[in-house]
Formats: C-alpha cells, sequence, structure tokens
C-alpha cells in the first residue's frame, strides 16, 4: 500500500464563484463552451439562446426562436462549429438551423431538415458539427444523405457526449437504452472519426458497441461519466438508482464486448436523479447533489476512485423533486460548472502528489461505509505553502464571527482590523472575509449603534468580499446613510447585480441633503458633489441592459427627471470625443448609455408630461448643437494639422512669416 500511493494524485475541490444569478440562468437546459472556450453558449428555456464573457461574465449575444414560429422550441443544446465559427441548434428534433453572430435572427440563417428525429449536435475540431439521432446512431452534417439514414432500431439515447477531440481523430459516445422483455438493457456506443486516407474531404466512421447491464437487472441507469486517459484507455463510471458507482475500463480498440465492471463506492442522495457526476483526472470523480457524511445536506465531492475515499467536498442548495435538473460540465483543466438553485456556479480544483497518510486504502475499509469517513485534509493551491498561510487564529476569528462574543466597537474595530491585515494572504481569505462581513451585517440589524464601519471599509479594501453577499452589505450600508463607506463599496467591489444597483440610485435620490451636509445652493448641478459622486461610481458598473431594463422600471418618473437632469448636465460639462483621458470617454459613454435606457424604459413619459416634453428638448437641442460643434471642430482640427505642417516646414526652408504659402492656409 505505501509503494502504491508514493506518487498518487490527490485533488480537492474549493470555494465556488456565482458565475450567473438564477435570474440570468433560468430555465437553464444546456451549457457549452464556444470554439476558442472564452464564452457560455447557454440555452434556456428551449426558447433562447445566449453567450455570456466567462472573463466578466457579460451579455454578448442573443438569440430567440419565437421570431421562426410560435411553436418552435430548440431541442437540443446550441454549439459552436470549431471549422466555421458558425452557431447551430435543433428545432422541433427534425431541423438543424446554422447561423452566424452577425446575424441579428437565427432565421438569417441556413437550415437543413432531417429525415428522422435528432437527439443533439456536437462539434469537432476534425470533421465539423455531428448529429446524434434518437435511435442512436451518428452522422456528421457535412455528410448528411438520405441513402445512410436507417430504419428505427428500436434504441432511445439518453446520454451522448464528445471523449476526445483532436484534428487527427474524435471520440463520440452514445447511451443508449433498449426495454427487453420488461427489462432494461443499455449500451454505450463509442463512435470513432478518422480523416479519410484517399480523399482528405471525408470523413470515416467507426463504432464499438459495449454491453452495460444493470447490476440487480431492475435499476436504472441515471448519469454515466467516461474519460480518454494517455494510453488510450477508457474509463467509464455509471450511476444507478440505487446510489451504487461501478467502473469498466476498455482499450480504445477493443472490439464490441461486454466489459468488466467494478463497484467502487455507494452514494445517499434525497433525489437521486439530481445526482451529476463528471471525471476530472484518471483516478478522480466530481460528482454533486449527494448527502454530506454524517448529515442530510448535499455537497459536491471529490472522490478518489482507486482508494475509494472521499477527498474534499463543498455544500451546494438543496433539491427536491419539483427542480429543474442539475447540469455538470469540466471546463479547461482545473474549472466544474454546476447549476444550482443558486444558478451557475464556477468550482476550482487541484490535484497534489499524496503522502503515505493522505490516502485510504481500499483493504482497510467498507465500500459500503465510505462516506462515513471524514474529510482528510484540506488541500491548499500549491504544495509547496508554508503552514503559517494554512493556519489563522481561531479564536479571534470565533470572536468576530459570533454574534454573542462580540466585544465593544472600538475593541471590535482594532482586532478584526489587525486579523484582516495579518491574513490578507491566507489562501481562505475570501471566506474569512465573507464571514466577518456577514457578522458584522447580522450584529449591526440587531443593535443600531453597533456600526464598525472602519472593519467594513478594511474588508472592501481587500476585494475578497463574496458577490452573493453584496446585496445585504449595500442594503444595510444605504439604510444607515454611510455615505462614504458606499463610495469606498462602490469603488471597490465588482460584477455588483443590476437590481443592487437601482437600488443604490433609489435610496441616493431620496437622501436629503441635509443628511449629507451639503449645500447646493451654489452648485451648478442639481445635485451635491457628495451625492454626485456616488451615482457617478455607480454609472462606472457594467450592466446587462437586458436585465437592467426591468430593473429601472421600478424608478419614480421623477427619480428618473432628475437623473437626467444630472446626466445633461456631466454631458454639457465634458470634454466628448475631444479627450486624451481615456477613462472620461469612457465614462462620457457610459452616461450616454444610462441616458438611453431611461429615455427607453420611460419614454412614454417624457412625451406625454410637460416636464418630461420640455428636458426631451433641451436635451434634443444639446446633442444637436454638440453634434455640429464637433463636427465642426473634426474639420478645423484638419485644417490646423495642415498649417502646422506648413510652418515645419518654413522653419527649416527659411520662408517668411508672410509668404504666400501661409497666406493662402
Amino acid at each position: 500500500f505505501t509503494l502504491g500511493c508514493k506518487n498518487k494524485m490527490v485533488a480537492a475541490v474549493h470555494d465556488h464563484v456565482l458565475l450567473f444569478s438564477d435570474e440570468t440562468c433560468a430555465g437553464l437546459t444546456g451549457i457549452e463552451l464556444s470554439n476558442d472556450e472564452t464564452n457560455l453558449i447557454l440555452t434556456l428555456n428551449n426558447k433562447n439562446i445566449s453567450i455570456h464573457s466567462l472573463k466578466d461574465r457579460r451579455l454578448l449575444q442573443g438569440w430567440n426562436v419565437n421570431v421562426i414560429k410560435q411553436k418552435s422550441t430548440i431541442t437540443a443544446t446550441a454549439v459552436q462549429g470549431h471549422i466555421s465559427s458558425e452557431y447551430m441548434c435543433i428545432l422541433n428534433n427534425k431541423q438543424i438551423r446554422i447561423w452566424s453572430s452577425e446575424h441579428r435572427t437565427i432565421e438569417k440563417g441556413r437550415k437543413i431538415s432531417l429525415t428522422k428525429p435528432a437527439y443533439a449536435l456536437h462539434s469537432s475540431v476534425l470533421c465539423g458539427p455531428v448529429i446524434v439521432y434518437s435511435d442512436g446512431t451518428v452522422d456528421v452534417v457535412s455528410q448528411l444523405n438520405d441513402k445512410y439514414q436507417t430504419s428505427d432500431t428500436g434504441r432511445r439515447v439518453i446520454q451522448s457526449t464528445v471523449l476526445h477531440c483532436t484534428t487527427t481523430y474524435t471520440v463520440l459516445a452514445v447511451l443508449t437504452e433498449i426495454a427487453r422483455e420488461g427489462n432494461r438493457c443499455y449500451q454505450y456506443h463509442l463512435n470513432h472519426f478518422t480523416p479519410d486516407t484517399q480523399n482528405t474531404d471525408t470523413i470515416c466512421k467507426s463504432e464499438i458497441v459495449l454491453q452495460i447491464d444493470s447490476p440487480d437487472y431492475t435499476s436504472v441507469l441515471l448519469d454515466t461519466t467516461a474519460l480518454v486517459t494517455d494510453n488510450n484507455t477508457l474509463s467509464i463510471i455509471t450511476l444507478w438508482q440505487n446510489g451504487c458507482l461501478y467502473l469498466a475500463k476498455i482499450p480504445l480498440n477493443a472490439s464490441a464486448s461486454t466489459p468488466v465492471w467494478k463497484k467502487i463506492f455507494t452514494v445517499k442522495s434525497k433525489v437521486m436523479k439530481f445526482v451529476k457526476m463528471c471525471m476530472v483526472a484518471e483516478d478522480h470523480l466530481v460528482i454533486a447533489g449527494i448527502q454530506e457524511p454524517k448529515s442530510d445536506k448535499e455537497i459536491l465531492a471529490m472522490l478518489d476512485i482507486e482508494y475509494m475515499s472521499v477527498l474534499s467536498w463543498q455544500p451546494l442548495s438543496p433539491s427536491n423533486s419539483q427542480s429543474r435538473q442539475r447540469l455538470i460540465r469540466m471546463i479547461g483543466r482545473r474549472q466544474v460548472l454546476v447549476s444550482d438553485v443558486r444558478g451557475l456556479l464556477m468550482y476550482n480544483y487541484s490535484s497534489h502528489k499524496s503522502t503515505t497518510a493522505a490516502v485510504l486504502g481500499s483493504k482497510k475499509l467498507d465500500p459500503e461505509r465510505l462516506l462515513d469517513i471524514p474529510e482528510i485534509m484540506t488541500w491548499t493551491s500549491s504544495t509547496s505553502q508554508k503552514r503559517s498561510d494554512r493556519d489563522f487564529d481561531v479564536d479571534t476569528f470565533k470572536i468576530l464571527t459570533s454574534p454573542n462574543q462580540m466585544l465593544e466597537e472600538a475593541a471590535y474595530v482594532e482586532l478584526a482590523k489587525s486579523f484582516i491585515e495579518t491574513h490578507s494572504s491566507h489562501q481562505s481569505i475570501t471566506q474569512l472575509i465573507t464571514n466577518i462581513v456577514r457578522a458584522i451585517v447580522d450584529k449591526s440589524a440587531e443593535k443600531m449603534d453597533f456600526w464598525p464601519s472602519d472593519v467594513l471599509h478594511a474588508a472592501i479594501l481587500t476585494h475578497k468580499v463574496d458577490i452573493e453577499l453584496c446585496s445585504t452589505l449595500f442594503s444595510v450600508i444605504l439604510e444607515r446613510k454611510d455615505s462614504s463607506l458606499l463610495l469606498s463599496a462602490l469603488s471597490n467591489i465588482s460584477n455588483i447585480s443590476e437590481d443592487c444597483l437601482v437600488l443604490c440610485l433609489r435610496t441616493l435620490l431620496s437622501w436629503d441633503e441635509s443628511v449629507l451636509g451639503c449645500d447646493i445652493s451654489n452648485i451648478d448641478s442639481s445635485l451635491s458633489p457628495t451625492k454626485s459622486a456616488l451615482i457617478d461610481a455607480v454609472v462606472n458598473h457594467t450592466f446587462n441592459d437586458v436585465f437592467m431594463v426591468e430593473y429601472i422600471k421600478q424608478l419614480t418618473f421623477t427619480d428618473v427627471l432628475l437623473l437626467q437632469k444630472y446626466f445633461h448636465h456631466k454631458i454639457i460639462s465634458s470634454n466628448m470625443g475631444f479627450t486624451e483621458d481615456s477613462v472620461q470617454q469612457v465614462f462620457t459613454d457610459k452616461v450616454i448609455d444610462w441616458m438611453s435606457l431611461l429615455f427607453d424604459v420611460h419614454f412614454t413619459q417624457f412625451i406625454l408630461l410637460p416636464d418630461g416634453v420640455s428636458l426631451l428638448n433641451e436635451i434634443y437641442e444639446t446633442i444637436s448643437n454638440l453634434t455640429c460643434y464637433y463636427s465642426s471642430l473634426l474639420s478645423l482640427k484638419t485644417v490646423m494639422e495642415a498649417i502646422f505642417t506648413e510652418c515645419r516646414k518654413t522653419k527649416t526652408q527659411n520662408i517668411g512669416d508672410y509668404c504666400i504659402e501661409i497666406l493662402h492656409l
């Protein structure tokens, strides 16, 4: 056993990041990566397709199938082709739609009619889009031909995935189910795609069929996951309704056979159909939706396949029989996407060389009781980290996060600031900061005279406050009317949600100037400097206009008028378009975006109410004058550049100040 685990790789799953809230990905039915793996392609409600950036989570593009026909539905997850970079989806199981990013609607693209129902589309670097039919047969879209269509085989596809994809060969796995004499029979089809050596435009396809028998002949197969290893061996793991996990390893060049299955684990879950899994390495499996050891909470766990042990886990929101189907998808080599009731979460995971004591051996443990094993250890992001980087003052942390143990405010502020400064480089600083902020928010809600704003300011400056806590944090800051802390939060916290931004604007506009200690009698703008700075901080944040429209409707028309007057003032006082300050130029662009959005949402009131009409006319006149003015400046700029060019020439050629060339210009 010692020799066996000397070079063993042990993995751990770490804290999550909320990529998209439940509102953004409501009705999520499919997740795919773009061909350059920088964007996510989400299929929503079988009607919408949206492209989101993985870097900053912005919505880049979106399409809706209702423009084609009211009853059209997307029946397979949309994908992007590796060769053509076009987007593809299947409508109503019988038609392929292909369109590019330049098309504003799917209707503008091409369509391919199918002679039998389709199940899924996949993209390959080698052969482009590949279609999987509902009966388990597979075809390359570019080689579709009626003569290749086969009759119904009696099979039903329940899963398909690309296991390996390179320019030399592609492996596509299709899991099918056949009902035989009341029992369920499952087959795993491995479709190999390779270039034709005789004709470079043709793709050769071969198929290996593996039989998967139910362990008790009655259990239902819920999920499978597989991985192609470096030595061209396929590792397949199956999850059955009774919670059993089975493993089989088959050479990729094997012929059709019944593989030998080995039971590796038994898991428990309240709703077993929501358990999903994904192999991230040859010996490691990420599984979502199982129960935590010694409790009934749902977790995302990292399992060691070879030694049948739980390495680490993270909590998940509980699911129930009414929840939507959970999705899991590996992206890159260090991240896993999991859909939850909270939205779409991204978990990081890592792997390290094991010590002998870090892995539990299967010879000493009963597989049926492995979920009672406590977590082995918390793996850090680097095996060379010092012990001091992993440890922290637990007693101090308990005092800072336990409402019943909190000190007086002065002592609490001093202790908390020292703790944050000392642990600023700790590997779990995000979790530590989030827990401290949450404790302060809860305590301040109970006790009005408790408000350690200095601690919150120090926590915000670390840029480690969890995005899920932002809404609660901003609500408390606004309730306390702490303008300096609000400005710090708006300036240092990114990815603030649209509803939170509108809440800040709505509350700011309702504040009395006397509360802020400002006198606006001698100020050109209708807002005080403090309010102006806070509104500017809100405007500086990026937002998704599709979701922002719904929240802007919450603003009263009085608030909208005040904001438009302020934005009007900012445009008049800015050097729009003629400034070398790129930051100022970006801010001006955002002001114009906000003005346009406010007009779009409240345009009816602007054209019906007298105050709105007069302001609309003023802004229209200003924009017209500025457009004319800057157009003239552009012409003048061209003339001035010509003059300066001639002046430089005259100095070198000793031409007088009143030469004919200068007088002509």
